[in-house]
């Protein structure tokens, strides 16, 4: 999930969510408005005329999505249109009309409006400067339906022509170098709308600039992320010694006994073999409420096994999505427990095998360059 984001509700199966710069551009539309003298409620109109241009482009992608039998499970609002949450399809999954879908539906909006505005009245120059302003919003609802197709035809991420680049690029030159490659250009290009909206002083298009430029810097950020993420495997962040229950202890034996670690999750054993699981919170609820019972009545027999070399996130997901309540993942290898793996475990392991290969990854390029000295 991106960060900054306000839920807004599930729609058709699809978690919906408003980033935050979203909410952030109403109020500067509403001081736009103010500053050119006119009242400072047609700033909240022309932000709702972006919503209706957002609208148009979405409900199009959504039917588009449909026939191309494409699931997405979030997206999240922002003043150029809705992204697709993380779990989102590769772009090689999806066909590449798609990124038309968009475009299209705003353009035909716009030429729709402009002809039931010319039929009303013929004393609007739509071609006058400042195209998008709360001073004209008659001209603005068309030229912010215009402005929105056509941002989505830039090769800047996230929009949809850069998405595609992105994915050439990744194919071309791998996944890092091409996602700092579809970066540099993806800020160049929201930069270069910044400067020409503050050149042709149009206020509307230097923010959807800004926002294409933090967009592309934030999307950039999380996809060398999720490269550095999917390289870790279980073997990687296990823990060699953790602190096991037997099924036939007490919940007073296993409450005693699990004082003595500072894990969370337990993995619950009947001699040598992994039987099941459970909390320290179940084992205080247990009891709490039940009075002290064996921990075989209340553990978890639904167990998620990993090996060594399985990748860490995909392990994760299948955790996420058991009905496990017991949150502990035992490693094996050749039928033999060797290591576990526990949510709560895996940020300080993170962190730590982290700075080890930045610090690992300094060292060779600091060896590198004194060799070529």
């Amino acid at each position: 999930m991106r960060p900054g984001s306000i839920p807004l509700g599930h729609f058709f199966g699809v978690d919906v969510r408003l980033h935050a710069y979203t909410v952030v551009l109403l109020p500067l539309l509403a001081l736009l408005a103010s500053v050119q003298d006119v009242s400072a409620g047609r700033g909240v109109v022309l932000f709702l005329l972006l919503m209706l241009a957002i609208t148009v482009r979405e409900a199009a992608r959504t039917l588009g999505r449909l026939l191309a039998g494409v699931h997405v499970d979030r997206l999240v609002v922002t003043p150029l249109g809705a992204l697709e949450g993380d779990n989102a399809p590769d772009v090689d999954d999806t066909p590449r009309w798609l990124a038309l879908v968009g475009p299209l539906a705003n353009f035909t909006a716009a030429i729709v409006m402009a002809m039931l505005a010319f039929s009303v009245t013929s004393g609007v120059n739509f071609f006058q400067r400042h195209l998008a302003e709360p001073g004209h919003l008659l001209r603005a609802a068309i030229w912010l339906q215009i402005m929105l197709g056509a941002l989505h035809l830039l090769p800047a991420t996230p929009l949809d022509a850069g998405a595609l680049l992105r994915g050439q690029l990744v194919r071309a030159r791998g996944k890092a170098r091409g996602v700092r490659g579809a970066a540099g250009l993806s800020q160049a290009i929201g930069l270069g709308l910044m400067v020409f909206g503050g050149v042709t002083q149009e206020i509307l298009l230097m923010l959807l600039g800004g926002t294409v430029l933090l967009l592309a810097q934030l999307e950039a950020q999380r996809a060398v992320a999720q490269t550095a993420v999917s390289t870790i495997t279980v073997g990687d962040l296990m823990l060699s010694e953790w602190t096991s229950l037997s099924a036939s202890d007490t919940v007073q034996d296993a409450l005693e006994r699990s004082a003595h670690s500072l894990q969370e999750s337990f993995p619950v054993v009947r001699g040598p073999v992994v039987v099941g699981s459970i909390t320290r919170d179940a084992l205080l609820g247990l009891l709490r409420v039940e009075g002290n019972g064996y921990v075989q009545g209340a553990m978890s027999r639904d167990l998620v096994i990993a090996a060594p070399g399985d990748a860490l996130v995909a392990t994760m997901q299948r955790l996420a999505s058991s009905s496990s309540r017991g949150n502990v993942v035992p490693v094996m290898r050749d039928g033999q427990v060797i290591g576990m793996i526990t949510p709560q475990s895996l940020s300080p392991a993170m962190m730590s095998l982290g700075r080890a290969r930045r610090y690992g990854m300094r060292a060779s390029r600091e060896s590198e360059n004194g060799r070529d000295v």
